[in-house]
């Protein structure tokens, strides 16, 4: 539910781009700041040839090395069952 904002509201608030392994540690780091307690992450097909529209393996395995390291629940979204047993690991 997006009430009053746009979804080109939502980068950098609610929905965190990441390229690379420091740049999901900073978005976790940044949720963390923001007083959350829990955070969504999505593996979205990773093992795929295009990479998916989620999260790379790198970039989901740093965000959850990060979100346990500050005390967040990672909460994950998955597609497939590669996704489950990363997920999972």
């Amino acid at each position: 539910i997006l009430g009053s904002m746009k979804a080109t509201d939502l980068p950098g608030k609610a929905f965190h781009p990441v390229s690379t392994p420091a740049d999901a540690r900073a978005a976790v780091a940044k949720v963390k700041g923001n007083g959350a307690t829990v955070i969504k992450l999505y593996l979205l097909n990773h093992d795929q040839p295009d990479g998916g529209k989620g999260l790379s393996g790198a970039n989901f395995d740093a965000a959850v090395a990060e979100a346990k390291r500050l005390g967040l629940h990672p909460l994950v979204h998955i597609e497939s069952a590669s996704d489950f047993r990363r997920a999972a690991a």
